[in-house]
């Protein structure tokens, strides 16, 4: 380096070596090793001397780095010498500046070294006498005072006084200061300093703000200076000029003088106007200059030159000054003083600078409220500007003013200032200033009810939910006068705004209002108001708010008794009750009835949710659905619930299956209706041309659609049904576009429909085959743009690209009018793929819109109209490609791009983000793509073609190879996109199959395993329940199943896919040389799975897909073809591959893997990696990491038996966990974990304990961590903590080593006890963890893994607040797998041993735990036991023997949420009639009765009995209503007291014993006695006597 150096002229050369030469200086490296007779040093003074001389060009470049090299040198000693002395530095130095050097390019860089060296560095280090530093600080503080003039210097000035201060060297500072001051001074008041911009005077300013005040007394100099300064003015062009002059003296006048000495010495030395007072004259100078320089600007920004901006911050820092020092109470009579003159000679130009400089108007208008002038002719004009941002700020200006008037009582004034503003002021109410004006202004009684008059005016239906939840907390703190107003201006708006959250929140502001008055002793309300807010109480509101009306029915009874005959309480009228109602004798009420009472529950809507509608529909049968769900008045709501109940019946369907699942599920009943009356109102949408409110349709579509791609039913779509799917999509598209005033979740909401059903592959080839859909694509592109616009603008952003010319040329048979839409489509698609290249729609909120406009845009490229746009990358045209397009009679298309284009490296890179972003639509694309890489993979240079010569550069051989890795990447995700199910090369709606590593656990496929998955799957939000426990644990963190990355295929899939297990294979096809038909044993690792019930998404086995994939010949073909071309790379060595291509071919190698059809192909990848690992590893970490895991995984497929032995295995895992790259290591664990799942003991024993011992290591590492953050936002870190959990929990699982289960096992149970309870555990890792300890649960543990003690573990998490929500998921998982593994496992125990303990004890303590949960859990707790008490109950109680503790639990005064316990005892009498049980039915409900009757208030009592007495009931369809009746909360309605009556008939009739029935007669005549005559026990007990 030392050579290349002298010898080399290039400057960016010599100043990398100097930094390489700082480093190891720093490094503690001799530097006399180096340069033993400093020669080099003599070489660096030469260099300085030609600087001096001026014969040394761009010296600027190298000075700052070659005296930062020699303040190193200063403190390294070679022979008991410095071996360079600091005045030597100081020397060169001097000489630089004495040269007459450029200042700011060579003379300051080199001092700024020296000063930080000098004053910060030197003193602390103490390798020079404390003298000797103070002198040599003196020689450079005296340089810099010779060169005030020069901004930088004096930057390094104020550097050196504020360390001086800083170091309390008092006297040197003062010293400095007086010295400073002294010199700067006379300068600024000849004008010797030169500014040429506004920016240089903040140096000067630094300086005096960090001199010592003493060095201004006395202030005579500095008023001199000011004052002669601004004398020398003559017009706003001059003050302009002379400010930067006159500003660090204003600064240091104002900030650092006190103002009684600034006026004393003004008055002593005559400045100013004689006889004028001192304060007056400084009040003038300071509006003469703020005056000034408002004339200026606006004078030089009507100018044709932009030079407006040096005056406008000028003058926004003088202002600033001015006001900081009124504010800070510096100035207190020259702030009187000048507002006097303000209010004299106004601010004529205040309007204008407005339009010209905002913020100069703000600050103008601050500057008047400090000096509190408020006088109207300022501030008038500026409050009614039409900027509504500068308003806000005027408003908030002027509050001052507003609480004064306040405090005066001059409420006129107020009231005629609120009504001008009353929006604005609304729209700042969260600010303090405006916030406390309300407060005030509502405790005086006669503004309060006008003021609240206003807000409410304020409100309408459409009101934007942030200004409405702003008017509506205003109205909250209304007083009593206001409230007859406000309360009808809530009813007549509020309650009907179209905003749920809007309507809400005035529910809650009308309660409350209410309450109000009726606490009120005064008359607020009078009958006559009262009168009009009962009558603006429909149906709808009714329905909608029933606090509200509550909150009305308390006030009537309260103060107008009189009224209670209005019928306010009647929402239904007769005939509309007598149809929600069941009526009849109860012995005659049967499928008829019911069916009619469900479509009146559909067409009135209102009485009950959807969710129990859709609950009794799963009763009926096929042609009794599809009725039902044809009445008018089916709502999306309705078809959501049952679409949700379709998926709770498949999970239930395949709990109670056989222990061998059958292959296919018999398509629901259910979801067939669902899909009828779907697509029946589609059609009609589309036929009748319907837009407004058809958006709402939207999430039942998608739901749908979803489902069917899931079962594999897409064939039940006919092409009718498709084109009505495409129409309703086209249509809510363009409505979003054309309607304004859609909101950001309507847009969602139809922007994941449209990318849902345009992406389904039924969709997809009808838009292909169908001539006449062109016009639609054409539609469903130019809605896309217009959202993805609409919504860029709507954030500010202007997403409108300019047009380019057209890059390719037309057909010339073609009229221009038939392809004119083509070229705006082209255009179009190019915008939407590169917003989405640059990520310019990544700062779009909220994320589900952010998203779903992205999925949209990848739609959008894949119409197959437009698919061959999206293919081209424009960066070709750029290098002068200008192919031309092909006209088919309907569409227009592009060539695939040339190979000569694709092989320069831009061109490529776009290429292949397109390809990966879109994938590929067909297997002509695919073969097209295929062939163009291959191109750019024959021009790759190997061995001596990288040699550069006259034909070629070194820049070109470099970006082809750049290309060839990049190709190489490309090619390789290519093939895997083949192995996407259920639509090849489809990104959006395919996923990539994952075939779990562990063995299939007999427990699983148990009626308590099937129900534990189906709980678990219910918990954690997924849809199939057959693969919540068929997992891998490293899978969560990556990017999702779109992704081919680690745990993807399992060993045992790999060996069936090879043939390996010859003895459960099965021949797929015609049987080929080198490929493998083994699909006996995946089939079989299927039926394990239980995955051939049709809940995974595909008509065959996940295995049965990949196995015909990969055995297909095409694919083998193409696989083949990249492996002898890596091979002909190969041939010459690894040495020939450059490494950025190697690593590559060994990252596509390793990953392509898992399509071997043999495990010959393993063992020549095998020997490959071997040889490159022993070339080329040490070079690369990126090589070094796939070649570890490569051939780890190659050792498990083939075997040790066919390897060098234990010892290279031993080596190679011992290299990789002990590696320090993170990425290494994290690389070497997977490879450790493909040796677990296939070595036997004995072959992974040598290596058990380094593998132990590792993962113990670093979980224990783990624990340490205090910041979750800091794991969560380092993606490889979260990966490698994870990958150790996983080997962790397979190790504990599945090995046997007797070290591991003495050393390992019990430490690695504390850790995952500590991971659980503590805050610091992530949440993606928290669910690996559970997912392991289950994983343990139902497998059969190890002595060492305790089953009661996991449990108590997940109580003792419980038990312990604060908990996050994840932690308390994750602990209840953990206690329901417990519960349910317990019952299997004692079964086994009482059918093997007879004499064991009752296990119904502990369970019954089981039982009492949850029971609390339900009752004093929160919110989510409750919901996760809810999902498995009904089944746990059941499944180890009889039922008999707990109802009594359920209906105790029911009954409790503490008991917070009924509804679960009702759902648990209507399953308690399904079982109970199950198991034939009629008279222990009828026993309980007559028992229970009077419980049911005590409770309160009596809306409870009624809706809680009348949900228990339909469970009850022995008639079929009686009991049917149960869910009709849990979801709908009694409010006193003449429904309750229908039913009440109907229900007590039917247990009259299910009674026999004529005990019995007087018992029931007697409880009624009690409750009715106790709740008066109008209450429903009431009407119970006369109907049951007649």
């Amino acid at each position: 380096s030392l050579r290349l150096y002298t010898s080399s002229v290039t400057l960016s050369l010599q100043q990398a070596v100097l930094a390489l030469l700082s480093q190891l200086v720093q490094d503690r490296v001799n530097y006399s090793l180096l340069d033993t007779d400093h020669r080099f040093l003599q070489f660096l003074y030469q260099q300085l001397d030609a600087i001096e001389q001026g014969t040394f060009r761009d010296a600027q470049t190298i000075v700052p780095t070659l005296f930062e090299f020699l303040l190193l040198l200063s403190y390294e000693r070679s022979q008991n010498r410095q071996i360079v002395e600091m005045p030597k530095i100081l020397q060169l130095c001097d000489s630089l500046v004495a040269s007459g050097q450029n200042l700011d390019a060579i003379v300051i860089p080199a001092l700024h070294s020296v000063v930080l060296d000098l004053f910060f560095v030197r003193p602390g280090v103490k390798v020079d006498p404390v003298k000797d530093i103070e002198m040599q600080q003196e020689v450079i503080a005296s340089l810099l005072m010779k060169h005030l003039h020069n901004s930088g210097a004096m930057e390094l000035l104020a550097l050196v006084l504020w360390k001086t201060k800083k170091d309390g060297e008092e006297v040197r500072w003062k010293r400095l200061s007086r010295d400073f001051v002294d010199r700067l001074l006379p300068a600024l008041a000849k004008d010797q300093i030169d500014f040429d911009h506004f920016g240089l005077v903040d140096p000067y300013i630094l300086g005096l703000k960090w001199s010592c005040p003493s060095a201004f007394r006395p202030a005579d100099e500095l008023l001199r200076t000011i004052f002669l300064v601004w004398n020398e003015k003559k017009n706003s062009e001059d003050i302009a000029r002379r400010f930067d002059s006159l500003s660090p003296c204003m600064f240091a006048a104002l900030f650092l003088c006190k103002e009684d000495t600034l006026l004393t010495r003004m008055d002593e030395l005559h400045l100013g106007t004689e006889g004028e007072r001192s304060e007056v004259t400084f009040a003038k100078l300071l509006y003469s200059v703020a005056s000034g320089l408002s004339t200026e600007l606006l004078r030089r920004s009507s100018s044709a030159l932009d030079e407006s901006t040096a005056t406008e911050r000028r003058l926004q820092w003088f202002l600033h000054l001015v006001c900081h020092s009124v504010q800070s109470s510096y100035l207190r009579k020259v702030a009187a003083e000048f507002a006097s003159i303000v209010s004299e000679k106004g601010l004529d130009f205040l309007l204008d600078l407005h339009k010209v400089a905002p913020r100069i108007h703000v600050q103008w208008l601050t500057l008047l409220n400090a000096i509190r002038l408020f006088s109207d002719f300022l501030w008038l004009p500026n409050l009614a500007l039409q900027d509504g941002t500068s308003r806000h700020l005027v408003l908030l200006l002027y509050s001052d003013q507003l609480l004064l008037l306040l405090n005066e009582n001059q409420h006129e004034k107020v009231m005629e200032f609120f009504r001008r503003n009353a929006g604005d002021l609304v729209e700042l109410s969260l600010e303090l200033p405006i916030l406390e004006f309300f407060r005030l202004a509502f405790q005086e009684r006669d503004l309060a009810a006008t003021l609240a008059d206003s807000i409410a005016q304020l409100l309408a239906i459409d009101t934007p939910p942030t200004f409405a939840r702003k008017a509506l907390a205003l109205l909250s703190h209304a007083g009593t006068a206001g409230v007859p107003v406000v309360a009808l201006r809530l009813v007549t708006v509020g309650l009907r705004s179209k905003y749920p959250v809007v309507a809400k929140l005035a529910e809650h502001v009308f309660c409350k209002l209410l309450d109000r008055v009726v606490e009120c002793e005064e008359d607020v309300l009078t009958e006559e108001t009262t009168v009009r807010l009962a009558s603006g109480f429909d149906r709808d509101i009714k329905l909608r708010h029933p606090l509200a009306c509550a909150a009305l029915r308390k006030l009537i009874s309260a103060r107008f008794a009189s009224l209670s005959t209005l019928g306010f309480d009647s929402i239904w009228t007769a005939e509309e009750r007598n149809d929600l109602t069941p009526s009849g004798p109860p012995n005659k009420f049967n499928r008829l009835k019911f069916i009619r009472l469900l479509q009146s529950a559909i067409r009135i809507g209102g009485a009950y949710s959807s969710r129990s509608i859709a609950e009794a529909l799963a009763t009926c049968t096929l042609e009794e659905m599809n009725e039902i769900l044809s009445t008018e008045g089916v709502r999306p709501e309705l078809l959501l619930a049952c679409l949700r109940k379709v998926t709770r019946l498949q999970s239930e369907a395949w709990i109670k299956a056989d222990e061998s699942p059958v292959a296919e599920t018999a398509v629901s009943p259910l979801l067939m209706a669902v899909k009828a009356s779907l697509f029946g109102n589609l059609n009609r949408f589309i036929k009748e041309r319907i837009s407004d409110g058809i958006g709402v349709w939207c999430a039942p579509t998608s739901i749908l659609i979803k489902m069917l791609s899931k079962q594999s039913m897409t064939s039940f779509l006919l092409e009718q049904d498709v084109s009505v799917l495409v129409g309703f999509v086209d249509g809510c598209l363009k409505n979003c576009v054309t309607n304004g005033r859609c909101c950001l979740g309507e847009v969602t909401r139809v922007l994941r429909c449209a990318v849902v059903v345009l992406s389904s592959p039924v969709v997809s080839e009808y838009l292909a085959t169908k001539k006449d859909t062109v016009g639609v694509q054409f539609s469903v592109l130019a809605s896309f743009e217009g959202i993805h616009l609409s919504v860029l603008m709507s954030r500010g952003t202007d997403g409108a690209a300019q047009r380019q010319p057209l890059p390719f040329t037309l057909p010339e048979d073609v009229g221009k009018e038939a392809v004119r839409p083509f070229i705006d489509a082209w255009y179009t698609v190019n915008s939407l793929l590169r917003a989405l290249e640059t990520d310019t729609i990544a700062e779009i909120e909220p994320k589900k819109l952010r998203l779903a406009l992205k999925d949209a845009i990848v739609v959008a490229a894949r119409l197959p109209a437009f698919s061959s746009f999206s293919r081209v990358p424009p960066a070709a045209f750029r290098f002068g490609w200008c192919p031309e397009a092909k006209w088919n009679g309907t569409c227009l298309s592009l060539p695939t791009t040339p190979v000569h284009h694709l092989q320069n490296v831009d061109v490529l890179r776009q290429f292949v983000w397109r390809l990966c972003w879109t994938g590929w639509t067909n297997r002509q694309v695919f073969e097209e793509v295929w062939m163009a890489l291959l191109g750019v993979l024959s021009a790759t240079p190997i061995g001596e073609e990288l040699n550069v010569n006259q034909s070629q550069s070194q820049q070109d051989v470099t970006e082809r190879v750049m290309s060839s890795a990049l190709a190489v990447n490309c090619l390789t995700a290519l093939l895997l996109q083949n192995l996407m199910a259920p639509q090849a090369g489809n990104p959006l709606v395919s996923e990539y199959v994952i075939k779990h590593r562990d063995k299939p656990s007999s427990f699983v496929l148990t009626k308590n395993g099937r129900r534990l998955a189906a709980i678990k799957a219910r918990i954690i939000g997924q849809s199939d329940p057959s693969a919540v426990f068929r997992q891998n644990l490293d899978r969560p963190i990556a990017d999702g199943p779109t992704t081919f990355s680690f745990g993807q295929m399992s060993v045992d899939a790999i060996w069936g896919l090879t043939g390996v297990l010859a003895e459960e294979r099965t021949m797929v096809g015609q049987k080929t040389p080198g490929v493998a038909n083994d699909e006996a044993h995946m089939s079989d690792a299927e039926d394990d799975e239980g995955v051939g019930d049709g809940l995974l998404g595909m008509a065959k086995s996940p295995s049965s897909y990949v196995l015909s994939t990969i055995n297909n010949h095409d694919l083998i073909g193409y696989v083949r073809t990249l492996l002898d071309l890596y091979q002909h790379w190969l041939r010459e060595g690894a040495d020939a591959v450059p490494i950025a291509l190697l690593s590559a071919t060994v990252e596509s190698l390793v990953i392509m893997s898992d399509l071997f059809a043999d495990t010959d192909t393993y063992r020549w990848l095998r020997r490959l990696l071997k040889t490159v690992h022993g070339a080329r590893a040490s070079e690369d970490e990126l090589l070094l990491q796939w070649l570890l895991f490569g051939l780890l995984k190659c050792t498990a497929v083939v075997g040790l038996e066919e390897t060098d032995g234990t010892k290279e295995m031993q080596a190679l895992v011992e290299a990789g966990l002990n590696s320090p790259q993170m990425a290494v290591r994290l690389f070497a664990v997977h490879g450790v974990l493909y040796l677990l799942q296939s070595l036997s003991d004995d072959e992974i024993l040598p290596i058990m304990p380094s593998i132990s011992d590792f993962v113990s290591s670093e979980l224990d590492s783990a624990l340490t961590l205090t910041d979750s953050s800091a794991l969560i936002n380092r993606p490889q870190s979260f990966a490698y903590r994870n990958a150790m959990w996983t080997v962790a929990f397979y190790l504990v699982e599945n090995c046997s080593d007797p070290y591991s289960r003495q050393n390992f096992v019990a430490k690695f149970m504390e850790q995952c006890s500590k991971a659980l309870i503590s805050q610091t555990t992530p949440i993606p890792l928290l669910a690996t963890i559970v997912g392991g300890m289950e994983s343990l649960l139902i497998a059969s543990p190890a002595p060492e893994v305790n089953s009661a003690q996991i449990s108590r573990l997940a109580t003792g998490c419980l038990q312990r607040p604060p908990l996050s929500p994840e932690q308390t998921r994750a602990a209840l998982q953990l206690l329901i797998t417990c519960l349910y593994t317990g019952i299997e496992r004692r079964s086994e125990q009482a059918s093997n041993d007879t004499s064991s303990a009752d296990p119904q004890l502990s369970a019954m303590e089981q039982l009492i735990y949850l029971f609390n949960k339900v009752s004093s859990g929160v919110e989510m707790e409750a919901d996760a036991v809810a999902e498995a008490l009904p089944f746990f109950l059941i499944d180890n109680f009889n039922p008999g023997d707990v109802m009594n503790r359920v209906l105790s639990e029911l009954l409790a005064v503490h008991q917070q949420r009924p509804r679960i316990l009702l759902v648990v005892i209507a399953e308690l009498f399904k079982a109970l009639w199950s198991r034939e049980a009629p008279l222990v039915v009828g026993d309980w409900a007559l028992l229970s009765l009077p419980t049911f009757t005590h409770k309160s208030p009596a809306t409870f009592a009624v809706w809680s009995l009348t949900v228990f007495l339909s469970c009850a009931s022995a008639n079929q369809w009686i009991g049917a209503l149960y869910p009709l009746l849990l979801d709908r909360s009694s409010d006193g309605t003449e429904l309750d007291e229908a039913t009440v009556v109907f229900l007590i008939k039917s247990l009259r009739d299910q009674l026999q014993e004529k005990t019995q029935l007087e018992s029931l007669r007697l409880s009624l005549k009690d409750a009715a006695q106790r709740l008066g005559p109008q209450s429903a026990f009431s009407f119970a007990a006369a109907a049951l006597d007649s």
